[in-house]
């Protein structure tokens, strides 16, 4: 299922890790990362994979979302597990094609190095699912990133989903008015895309300048020399308490 054109990545939801202050969310993410870098281990890996997805199940995000996910890294991991095996040659051969050796170790490290890829794009979503793009902003803030760089990477993450959106909708549109998108060479079929490129280009142009001209009539760039905000975060006891769980079982981890 499609993220629709008007959606982005969050979701409205009153669990418990929304109401964790995103500065948590962003630490545990990278915490997350870090330990799924640093092993190759197929069911280490899948362990990982499990728990973030238990973890977004119960901050009650749909599971349309993950199916969304998966099927976004699906190429990736595809190409992954077709490749690994050429290049990684140890362990009980099962395959020999002239010079091309496939091994069960190959095949297993394949596995394991596409999942690890989806871990890594599911252990971003923890955040980007459960944080409001003006919390991530005031977090970063927080953090010491200027406001300008936290604003622009909330509208990045704001206007993925909505282009992704724009981009299905025309295609769908031009396909109902007889545009052929699947036959013909190679560059017919990049010819064909045209249509459609025009069409997001315009589209992408008058929502900048919209957005442009919302940032500017809010005097965005005024020289101001403390800026004020309508909802501040704050660091709760359960933030604390979270925050010192992660960095000790991080460094459990890696004590194993």
């Amino acid at each position: 299922m499609a993220m629709g054109f008007s959606s982005d990545f969050y979701i409205k939801k009153d669990s418990w890790l929304h109401k964790l202050d995103p500065r948590v969310k962003l630490l545990l993410s990278v915490a997350l990362m870090v330990v799924i870098l640093s092993t190759t281990d197929l069911v280490a890996i899948l362990i990982i994979l499990a728990g973030i997805h238990l973890l977004l199940l119960s901050a009650q995000i749909p599971k349309n979302r993950f199916v969304w996910v998966w099927k976004m890294v699906l190429p990736v991991n595809i190409m992954i597990l077709l490749l690994w095996p050429i290049f990684y040659q140890e362990g009980q051969r099962l395959l020999a094609l002239g010079p091309v050796v496939i091994t069960l170790g190959g095949i297993i490290q394949g596995l394991a190095m596409a999942l690890r890829i989806t871990a890594l794009g599911f252990a971003c979503f923890i955040l980007l699912f459960t944080t409001d793009q003006t919390k991530i902003v005031r977090g970063l803030v927080k953090l010491g990133v200027p406001y300008k760089i936290g604003l622009m990477l909330a509208i990045s993450l704001r206007f993925l989903p909505t282009f992704f959106g724009i981009i299905t909708m025309v295609s769908d549109a031009q396909k109902a008015r007889g545009l052929n998108l699947e036959q013909g060479s190679f560059i017919n079929r990049l010819r064909s895309y045209m249509p459609i490129l025009v069409a997001v280009l315009i589209t992408g142009l008058r929502l900048s300048d919209n957005l442009s001209n919302s940032l500017e009539t809010r005097a965005f760039g005024a020289a101001v020399k403390k800026r004020s905000y309508l909802n501040d975060i704050k660091m709760t006891s359960a933030d604390v308490f979270c925050s010192i769980f992660i960095v000790a079982g991080t460094c459990a981890v890696y004590m194993i």
